[in-house]
Parts: structure tokens; sequence; C-alpha cells
């Protein structure tokens, strides 16, 4: 499988034109999981258990189709600053209709943060105007990875903000 990373820059006239960093040669990897599937992928070319810094990236897909991997952002160990417009911008330049971020804690633990939260909420808001599906949200760790558990990542779809709401009480 060829997985090709992409990266966007402006031209003379400023204008955005997506290009071709590399492309990476993956094993063929079975899988009837996405979200397994999306961690392997993540681990064996980019090595993002490991890494000292926070890294987040975007994989595009056309349907069941993964058209490129886009770096969202490099941040510290402390934080990765995202901005809406770049992942979008990636998102309709490569002509995608859902995708997953994926991205590391370099504190090692997988477990999702408030601003993991934060970050899917502006996402799905996002998603509504340009019709563009986020499949899940994974953070990958030393621990292994996670993912938006099922019940939060169906509350945040929905618009819904705290449980209670979600659950009628």
């Amino acid at each position: 499988m060829n997985l090709i990373q992409y990266d966007i820059k402006y031209d003379n006239n400023f204008i955005p034109i997506l290009y071709k960093i590399r492309e990476i040669n993956m094993p063929k990897i079975k899988c009837k999981n996405e979200v397994v599937l999306i961690n392997n992928i993540m681990k064996k070319a980019f090595d993002l258990s490991h890494m000292m810094e926070e890294y987040c990236y975007i994989i595009a897909f056309f349907d069941l189709k993964i058209l490129g991997i886009y770096q969202v952002s490099h941040g510290t160990e402390e934080n990765c600053d995202m901005e809406m417009k770049n992942i979008y911008r990636f998102l309709i330049m490569i002509g995608a209709n859902n995708y997953y971020i994926v991205h590391n804690h370099p504190n090692c633990s997988s477990k999702m943060s408030q601003d993991d939260y934060v970050i899917t909420n502006k996402l799905f808001d996002c998603n509504r105007l340009f019709h563009i599906s986020l499949k899940n949200h994974i953070v990958i760790g030393d621990d292994g990875y996670r993912c938006i558990d099922d019940e939060i990542f169906e509350m945040i779809k929905l618009g819904i903000n705290n449980v209670e709401d979600y659950y009628g009480k």
C-alpha cells in the first residue's frame, strides 16, 4: 500500500497548492477495523508513539479509499495548536468526504485530554458546514491508542454538550 504525505504551499500569487512531500511504501495491513488500521499506519509510517513533541495528522478518505496524509501541526511537549482552516483547506483540496484526526501525546498516555474533546467539538461544527465527516479522533501513546468513546462521539456529533442532555435526565 502506498500512502502519500502532502503539504500545502502558496504560489507567487498566494494561491494554495497541494504538493506531494513523499510516498510511503507500507506493507499491506489486513485489518477489518479502520481505527486499528489507522493506528498501525501511523505507528509504522511516523513512529508517533515515541515522539518527544506532539504531532497531529489528518488521514483523508474518499469513501473507503485513503487519499493522503497531512501534518496539521507540530507542537511542543505541552500542546499542539490546530487551526480549523488548515484542516479543511487540505480536506477540500484533496477531495475528501471523510477523515480521521490522529495525534500523539508525548507524556506517553493515550488518554484523551479535555482539549481533545474541545477540538473534536470544533471539528464537528466545521463538518456540518463543509459536509465532510470526521470518522474518529485517535490519540496514540506508549500505552497504545484510544479513540473517542462511541457514546461521547455520538453526543458530540449531535451537538449535545453534556451527558444529562444525551440521556434525557
